[in-house]
Formats: structure tokens, sequence, C-alpha cells
């Protein structure tokens, strides 16, 4: 069995006039680990990329828990790629700065674990931000290059700070299951060459021989992947080098403000004052009482791994199977897939409306297996090995990326998405300086950047917008 923090946004957390509140988490509650099942083969609930890198040496956390005050520049909840990210970029611009990050788990364990690895450099959000809200084509065509500058920037520093990612050069593939989903993928594609990245439309023959896809041909764009528990791992380790003090198995329960300073209690009875503060929790920040035009879908990316798999099996899989391959179908099916060290993984979202502590359960593993058995029939067989899972924030929302929160001092909101949530986790980290601190030096590209994403969030960002705006477009209107 293991723990999960729920949030209860109704008690304050001191009552006096210069506290101003923003969350307070409820008791833990329990989630069961049995062993699921697909016929009669037992399949572990269990993550496969943590499996994978079980070996590495890991450095020991700063502490598992705070007891007394502590004081700190900022103060970082939640160690996933956004709150690491962050961490390194604040104290490669101040090695003396004082950063503490609260984490209630182990770093890179939240839905920074539950990713695909794809690192496009499409930025799949920022297309469909930018299309069709932003008056000036002259911005949206900024935003989109600006936003893939900063990203080759940032993948060419991994090697130079020593962050092994397991970064490879690949395809990622967008394959088209339906008339109007092919519509939609190619529209997208012409978007993405107008803003200046080289697309490739390909039949349904060449994507089956290309990339194992069936359906009606495959948006092709090159970008790259990461493995996540790796890069994680190697976040966490840099920051800790850096010098970041890295609670582990402790949480932030409460936050306000108290004379200037943002107050942040732990579960454990301690605390930390800090100048300034990142919200970097994920799927979590859905459940903080944030208000936006449209209210945070919490969704859940489920994802399967199968046993290692014959030469004759994997040759199904096509003749490129380092690609990252996106199934394109419907607003309420889009799966994904890749082969990584002889298995291949897949996933899928489900509908949104479960809670933050949904869980996969035997009919949610069946659904996968089902789905995925759909577009890749040599799959019928093959045993499961494992499956995980949980939650992020769904893409139908007008949150920012990043949000100047305006109830606390110097905080900022990180709250990456949907699927393109490894890059922009990354590209945040640069971003929130000058908002969490006051001495912060200026990014200007950064600023503007977030101030363009802030303004035109919705209303392409959906899977119904997107067909929607394909229907718009074909009917010439």
């Amino acid at each position: 069995m293991i723990a999960i923090d729920k949030y209860d946004t109704s008690v304050p957390f001191v009552n006096t006039t210069n506290v101003s509140h923003l969350f307070k988490r409820k008791e833990l509650v329990t989630m069961d680990m049995t062993p699921l099942k697909i016929g009669g083969d037992a399949v572990k609930r269990s993550n496969y990329w943590d499996e994978d890198t079980a070996h590495l040496p890991v450095s020991p956390p700063t502490g598992d828990r705070i007891t007394g005050v502590l004081s700190a520049d900022v103060l970082i909840v939640g160690a996933g790629f956004s709150g690491l990210s962050c961490a390194i970029h604040l104290l490669a611009e101040d090695p003396k700065a004082k950063v503490i990050i609260v984490e209630r788990d182990h770093a890179g364990r939240g839905s920074s674990s539950r990713s695909a690895g794809m690192v496009e450099p499409g930025l799949l959000g920022i297309t469909w931000t930018l299309e069709g809200a932003v008056e000036s084509e002259t911005d949206a065509r900024w935003g989109f290059n600006a936003a893939r500058r900063r990203l080759a920037s940032l993948l060419g520093q991994l090697d130079e700070r020593g962050i092994a990612a397991e970064l490879i050069k690949c395809d990622n593939v967008i394959s088209a299951q339906t008339s109007i989903s092919s519509q939609v993928a190619q529209d997208l594609g012409k978007r993405m060459s107008d803003f200046g990245l080289e697309t490739k439309w390909i039949d349904a023959a060449d994507a089956n021989t290309r990339f194992g896809t069936t359906g009606h041909g495959a948006l092709v764009y090159e970008g790259h992947s990461v493995h996540p528990s790796l890069l994680a791992h190697s976040l966490r380790e840099k920051a800790l080098s850096m010098g970041a003090q890295l609670y582990e198995g402790d949480t932030v329960v409460e936050l306000a403000e108290v004379t200037g300073k943002v107050v942040g209690k732990t579960k454990a009875g301690g605390a930390v004052m800090a100048g300034g503060c990142l919200i970097a929790c994920g799927a979590w920040a859905g459940e903080l009482g944030i208000k936006s035009r449209t209210a945070p879908e919490i969704v859940h990316t489920w994802m399967c791994a199968t046993e290692k798999l014959p030469a004759e099996i994997l040759a199904q899989a096509g003749s490129e199977q380092m690609a990252l391959v996106a199934e394109l179908s419907d607003s309420k099916n889009t799966s994904y897939r890749r082969v990584h060290n002889g298995r291949i993984l897949y996933g899928n979202y489900d509908e949104p409306g479960h809670h933050v502590d949904a869980q996969v359960d035997e009919k949610m593993l069946k659904s996968l297996h089902d789905a995925a058995v759909k577009s890749m029939p040599y799959l019928k067989d093959v045993k499961i090995d494992f499956v995980w899972g949980g939650p992020i924030l769904g893409m139908a929302h007008d949150l920012p990326f990043i949000e100047v929160y305006p109830n606390l001092p110097n905080t900022a909101l990180v709250a990456p998405n949907g699927s393109t949530g490894v890059p922009w986790a990354l590209l945040s980290g640069g971003m929130v300086g000058g908002i969490v601190r006051d001495d912060a030096t200026g990014d200007a590209e950064g600023e503007r950047l977030r101030n363009l994403l802030n303004e035109t969030r919705m209303p392409w960002m959906t899977a119904g917008g997107m067909i929607g705006r394909a229907i718009w477009r074909s009917l010439e209107l």
C-alpha cells in the first residue's frame, strides 16, 4: 500500500490578518497495489521507467522531514522536471542562493515518471495555443520559434551540465486513424511548416512500413526522446551537487504570506520561510482552488510495458523503431507508443472527471490492452509486464503555463500539461527566476514568451477544438 495526499481548501493556515491562505491538504488515503491480470498473466502495477534505472546510485536527500523553521531564498514545492529544472537554473545564476525543494515522494516520481519521453520541437501546445488566438502573425511566428530556440539550447546544455537523459534524435509521428484526424494532422503540419519547422505527410502504406501504424497516413517531423526516470534522476543529482536542499517524504500542506515572506508549513510540523516560491506540483495544482475561465481538468496517463519481444514481433512495429508515435483518432482516444530496449511501451489518456487519486484497475488495463491491439494487432498474445499511471493536468483549460500567483509574494505556478509536458517543464525552469527572485537577472525573451502564452490559452487547445478547426478550414469559412 502507498499513500497519496489530498487537498482541503477549506482550512486557513493561521487566523491572522497578515496571512494569505493558499491551500491545505487532507489526510492520507491509500492505494491498492495488488497485481492485475490480463488473461492468466499477472501484470505488475509498477513503473517500468523507475525499475529500469533502479541500479543507479542515488545521493541521499538533505532529509526526509523538516523540523523547526528553515529559511530560504526560494521554496520549491515538487521535485519533478519543473521543480528540479528551476533549482538548477537559479543556482547556475547565483551559486550562493539557498533553494529548498520539498517533495512528498521521491524526486521524479510524480507526473514526470508517467511520460513517454517525447521532446518534440514543434511544441504542439504552443502551435495550438497561438493558432487563431494571436492577432499578430508576427507574434505567433516569434513565439513558436523563440520556444524552439530555447528548447534547442537547453537540450544542448544537458551534456555540458552532466545531465544524462538518454537523449536520442528520432522522428515524432502523428498517425491519423480517421478521415477527420487526417485533416487535423495535415492542418497542424502546414501550420508548423508555416512557422519554420520541416514536416512531412506520408501515406498509409509508407506509415505502416516505417512505423507499423494503421489508418489514413501520418505526419512526421524530427524530434527527440528521453528516458524520463533517467532524466529525473540526473536533474536530482545535479541540483543536489549545486547546493539545493532536497527533502523527500515530507509534504507542504499549507502556503501563506507572513510579513512579506512565503511560509510553507509541512506535514511533519516544520516550516520553510522564503523570499519566493515555485508551485510545481503538476496535476495537484488542479485542486488548489485556482481560478480560470474554464475549470482545470485532471486526466490520467496510463502506460503499459510489454515483455521483451522477439525480433519477428518487433519487426511489425516498423523499420524505424526509435520513433515516438501518437495515434490521433478523436477527442476521447489519443494513444501513444515507443519501443525501448526490446519492449513496446504504450499508453493512453482517460476521460476527464476522475479524482486525482484514481488508479488503474482491471477494467482500465483491459481498455488499454484492447486499444493497443486495435492499432497493433501483433500484441494480441503478448504478455504485459508493467502497468502504471497517474494524474496530469488536461489540456482543456486556460491555466497559463507559468503564472504569477497573485496571493503570495514572488510566487510562480508552473502547469505544463498535455502532449508536450517534458519540454515545457524543462523550459519553465529558465522562465521563473524573475518571478521568484527579486534580484534575478532579467530575461526579456522569456518574459515576452510567458506573457504571450498566458494571453492566448484556448480556444484551440482541446482535441475537440482541433477537430472543429479542421472542419472550419475544410469549409473555407
